[in-house]
């Protein structure tokens, strides 16, 4: 990676599923990753990828965020080098859960990478919640957090037939956290430009790691 060298030592780790079938991973995702449950968008995703209706659930981030502390992290812990520092990072429905463990944070993380996320979910709620948390107060009682927030262009975010950006949404989140002007959380933002025959993906999560975790 193009940061290599340059960043602090990190252990990443990476939470598939058993059966790792594209069907029931995307599946299993979207139940987890979701912090409540948005019939219009299940019901169009189910119409997009042909799934018999029902197929998709919703709503599973607050028992997901509950089995990462309790099970998942301290399994790392037992087996790995740690410390309390933990990042989080994710993206489209994998951003919207970290942004949900941003607004939810009690400090149990400390950096956060919220990418391509899909904050128009069930109309807007994560969004709302975080712009009115960041409102609430002058003060946010947690350790010192790194946030990395990105988007791109042309980000389509695809809700049944309807192809929706969602870099405004994503701007509007971070401007209210940087508008809040937090001494202890330190904000990155950044918009990617699709180039061909390029992913994203790796682009990302160069930038992902050198906002987060590099050497100062």
């Amino acid at each position: 990676m193009g940061s290599e060298g340059e960043v602090e030592d990190v252990i990443i780790v990476g939470i598939g599923f058993e059966n790792n079938t594209s069907y029931d991973s995307f599946v299993k995702r979207y139940h987890d990753f979701t912090p409540s449950v948005d019939t219009v968008d299940m019901r169009r995703m189910e119409s997009f990828y042909k799934f018999p209706k029902g197929t998709l659930k919703a709503g599973g981030a607050d028992k997901f965020l509950e089995s990462l502390k309790s099970e998942i992290i301290p399994f790392v812990d037992k087996h790995h080098k740690t410390n309390s520092d933990r990042g989080i990072s994710g993206e489209s429905l994998g951003g919207l859960f970290a942004a949900y463990c941003l607004i939810n944070s009690d400090g149990y993380f400390t950096r956060f990478g919220i990418n391509f996320p899909r904050l128009e979910w069930n109309n807007d709620e994560v969004l709302n919640k975080g712009i009115s948390k960041f409102k609430a107060s002058d003060y946010w009682d947690i350790p010192a957090t790194k946030v990395f927030v990105s988007s791109h262009e042309p980000l389509i975010s695809v809700v049944g037939k309807e192809r929706i950006s969602n870099v405004p949404k994503t701007l509007k989140f971070s401007a209210s956290l940087e508008d809040s002007n937090y001494e202890n959380v330190t904000l990155t933002q950044q918009i990617f430009v699709k180039k061909p025959n390029r992913s994203i993906s790796s682009d990302s999560a160069n930038k992902i790691l050198s906002a987060l975790y590099r050497k100062e």
